[in-house]
């Protein structure tokens, strides 16, 4: 069995446990893990499974990938992601990925280059590709199997491992979060035995596609009262995640469990105005501490505090002050000095 690093003697012996279901994410794109990925599974047939229905009809495969794409694109725009400003040269680097959009999916919930200051813009805006960045850190033969031999989904989960998985959820999701209040947790689902018996299962068992019975539909299951699925079309509500965890699973749990539809667990984005929220970033992110971090742009954040409370706030406005409060509290913390031309 795997351990969360916080495991090892960091508590009293008064300290709980509890079992973590992190590591189902990876191996059967489970919770916000499944949004992230029907384009990419989608992106080519799975020719591990010749005689599925998607894997014979290519245009309808096609077809479904495209209005996938587009859907979660809007979906997730509406929550706050932006679109990756890259280079020319990110273009190129598709090559490098079979044309895959998870690094690009990534980077969406990155700052854009419209955050910074002019003097950042103009010295490095050509320069600066965070995406470039993100390849660079595969090794050759990885980005050559991404390019060559792996399935679009596969390259997908392996890029989302490297990042999401090791940073945010096994971090702040983790061991920080467990630490806080003297929990061991522990996550049997990344047994690496385990991990790799599952890295060599097809896409089609991970993500299967199972066209929704009416009773079952993501629009009308509970779970379907969820944003996200209530914009859902065919091609999302027709793939189901964890396949195989379900069918293993089937004889010990409910109906209503096997039918039910997954769902990510999002933090709200919409605030009220001068309510404790807002109070708090208008205490952080004064003028005065935006300018002494020297590389952003004051007006962005000025224009964001307008935007990003009460019933027609702006997602990504909210964004902005979280990202720029969380550098104004670490340059404080740790005497950063200013940024300079």
């Amino acid at each position: 069995m795997a351990f969360s690093t916080s495991a090892n003697n960091r508590f009293s012996t008064s300290r709980k446990r509890a079992g973590s279901p992190n590591g189902r994410l990876p191996h059967h794109l489970g919770r916000r893990l499944f949004f992230f990925f029907p384009s990419e599974y989608l992106r080519e047939p799975d020719l591990a499974m010749p005689d599925s229905e998607l894997a014979k009809n290519n245009h309808q495969r096609q077809v479904m990938q495209q209005t996938a794409a587009a859907e979660m694109d809007a979906i997730w725009r509406s929550i706050g992601a932006a679109t990756y400003e890259g280079t020319a040269d990110s273009n190129n680097l598709l090559k490098d990925t079979n044309g895959n959009a998870m690094p690009n999916n990534l980077l969406a919930w990155h700052p854009t280059i419209g955050l910074f200051s002019s003097w950042v813009r103009n010295q490095y805006g050509e320069q600066l590709d965070c995406r470039a960045t993100l390849m660079s850190s595969y090794p050759a033969d990885v980005r050559d199997k991404m390019r060559d031999k792996w399935h679009p989904l596969h390259t997908a989960l392996y890029i989302w491992n490297k990042s999401q998985l090791a940073n945010v959820l096994l971090s702040c999701l983790g061991d920080r979060t467990e630490m806080a209040h003297s929990v061991e947790g522990r996550t049997p689902f990344l047994d690496h035995h385990l991990a790799e018996y599952v890295n060599n299962f097809p896409p089609s068992v991970k993500l299967a596609y199972a066209p929704p019975q009416p009773e079952h539909d993501g629009k009308k299951a509970h779970s379907g009262k969820d944003p996200i699925w209530q914009e859902a079309g065919f091609p999302l509500r027709s793939l189901t995640s964890k396949w195989i965890l379900r069918e293993a699973a089937r004889p010990y749990i409910l109906d209503e469990l096997y039918n039910r539809k997954k769902h990510p667990f999002l933090a709200p984005t919409k605030w009220p105005q001068q309510g404790p929220l807002h109070q708090m970033f208008k205490s952080i992110a004064t003028r005065e501490s935006v300018e002494k971090l020297g590389f952003v742009d004051p007006q962005v954040v000025e224009k964001a505090f307008s935007t990003a409370f009460g019933d027609k706030a702006e997602p990504r406005s909210f964004r902005i002050l979280c990202e720029v409060s969380a550098w104004i509290m670490l340059a404080d913390k740790f005497n950063i000095l200013p940024a300079k031309p």
